[in-house]
């Protein structure tokens, strides 16, 4: 089986011509399958997304790619390393305001996912039944029926033009004037944020961004981790939802419960934080949760049980404490850019970008009309 080797350079010019024409006025859909490219794009399955619009852009590029190739080692005429394309040409892409504006998903990595991790698209591919199912076999459909590279640019288009009436998920930070009135934004950002759970996201990129002012109001180096959510302690470098280093050792650690919580979650969290040698650990508290004075009837338990200190505080409040200690310099750009990879690397979903964006956005610490 022979590859097809695909010029990055080029694919890059090729994405920028496609993208000025999904955006030129008047432009319609066109492609045959421009059905099925729209329950791709503006579907809920991120990395098919990824897979079905970095494909088109290989065939548009090199008419010999296979598009259902997802590695160059795949049994197929034509195949290719859909992931180095992707990762390298495409991402940067999607991270650009000015081309896809975070609308294909904003991820880093996308082809870490289970989906991307085959040599190729096939209908034996496990993947869960019923809509996810049905996205992968309208993949198949769309990129096993492409003649050549002018059929795939005009599915590239249209799958772009799909792509663009997604919600943005790229901000820009604001300018604003003076440390009073970032202290206000904040407040407002914070409050609008935790409004929405987002499954528990929300209050943990809250947290997150707390320890960070805290960390610079202190004039102390912390690396602040915010884990995906409900993955805390799936890896040795993990302990709780957020945890916070100093000089790679580990500080501080937080759990974070947006809804009702009982007796095992403390003492998981405490057991977890005693295993990786802290005295004391946070219990964050979000306005979904039975709040932070619920938790004083586990204070004696932990201490007795684990030896280590619990300290339950409300998610506001302990963003309105450590907000206070942050010093007069920090800016709006620091506190966006932290919340912004903070997102990325805890995995938070699309809708959840979307809820924290627009609360900036509601709040004015960044940019544009919410």
């Amino acid at each position: 089986m022979t590859q097809a080797i695909i010029d990055h350079g080029a694919a890059r010019e090729k994405l920028e011509s496609a993208i000025s024409a999904a955006k030129a006025d008047g432009f319609r859909p066109r492609h045959a399958k421009s059905n099925a490219i729209s329950d791709v794009m503006l579907g809920r399955h991120l990395t098919y997304r990824y897979i079905l619009l970095t494909n088109l852009l290989a065939k548009a590029t090199n008419g010999r790619a296979h598009g259902l190739a997802l590695q160059a080692g795949a049994d197929l005429d034509g195949a290719f390393d859909s992931r180095s394309l992707c990762h390298k040409v495409v991402v940067d892409f999607d991270r650009d305001p000015n081309q896809l504006a975070g609308k294909l998903g904003r991820s880093n990595e996308p082809y870490l996912n289970k989906p991307a991790r085959y040599t190729a698209l096939t209908h034996e591919n496990a993947v869960r039944r019923g809509y996810d199912r049905s996205i992968l076999e309208k993949c198949i459909d769309i990129l096993g029926g492409l003649r050549d590279a002018a059929d795939a640019e005009s599915a590239l288009i249209d799958a772009i033009y799909f792509t663009l009436q997604r919600e943005s998920l790229v901000g820009e930070a604001a300018e604003l004037d003076g440390d009073a009135t970032l202290h206000k934004v904040l407040t407002k950002f914070v409050s609008a944020a935790v409004a929405q759970s987002c499954e528990g996201e929300s209050c943990a990129i809250v947290t997150g961004l707390a320890f960070f002012l805290l960390g610079r109001g202190t004039g102390r180096d912390f690396e602040v981790k915010v884990h995906p959510v409900n993955q805390a302690g799936s890896s040795s470098n993990e302990v709780l939802d957020v945890d916070v280093l100093t000089d790679e050792t580990l500080a501080y650690a937080a759990e974070v419960k947006d809804k009702e919580f009982n007796a095992n979650d403390v003492g998981h969290a405490a057991a977890k934080s005693a295993a990786a040698g802290l005295g004391s650990f946070y219990f964050v508290c979000g306005p979904r949760s039975q709040g932070a004075a619920r938790g004083a009837e586990y204070v004696d338990r932990v201490a007795d049980e684990k030896n280590v200190r619990v300290s339950f505080v409300d998610v506001e409040q302990f963003f309105a404490m450590c907000a206070g200690l942050a010093p007069s310099d920090v800016s709006a750009d620091d506190v966006w850019a932290f919340v912004d990879a903070a997102m990325m690397k805890a995995r938070v979903k699309d809708a959840t970008q979307a809820h924290i964006l627009g609360a900036a956005r509601f709040a004015g610490l960044v940019s544009g009309e919410d």
